[in-house]
């Protein structure tokens, strides 16, 4: 028998780049002017996720497509663009999925010296769905534990 689950997708709390421990809540965002940039086919639910939360915002993402390879080029205009808003309260925020192609050298280090966040996606189950999961993994564990 196959069982069919639901999920979806919220996002998750924002996190420094360099410290996964230096979260910032939504609510905080209200101070903040937020730059954001990121490599997506459909940025608009990233986007509108932190247009309702921030005091102010500049979008970048829609320049680049899904899956763009960032070159120094890109992060030393974001850079620029960066220093030109005049908020005295700002960050920067990208994706996950995004991140992961900036933390490799040359790139990583010019990010490193921004205010940079992470706005992680975290999938979600129905309640019920939740339950049928852990059944499923602790019926498998009892199944299988002799087999190891």
């Amino acid at each position: 028998m196959v069982k069919t689950l639901f999920s979806y997708n919220t996002h998750g709390s924002l996190y420094h780049i360099n410290d996964v421990s230096n979260k910032m809540s939504f609510e905080s965002l209200k101070n903040f002017h937020v730059i954001t940039f990121a490599g997506l086919a459909k940025p608009e639910a990233f986007q509108t996720c932190l247009q309702n939360f921030a005091n102010q915002t500049t979008h970048h993402s829609s320049v680049f497509p899904d899956h763009y390879q960032f070159t120094e080029n890109d992060l030393q205009k974001l850079v620029e663009v960066y220093k030109r808003t005049n908020s005295s309260q700002k960050i920067i925020v990208t994706t996950q999925k995004d991140f992961a192609r900036l933390s490799h050298q040359p790139l990583k280090k010019i990010i490193e010296q921004l205010p940079m966040y992470i706005l992680p996606l975290e999938v979600q189950f129905k309640e019920q769905d939740k339950k049928t999961i852990q059944e499923l993994l602790i019926n498998h564990v009892r199944q299988n534990k002799n087999n190891g």
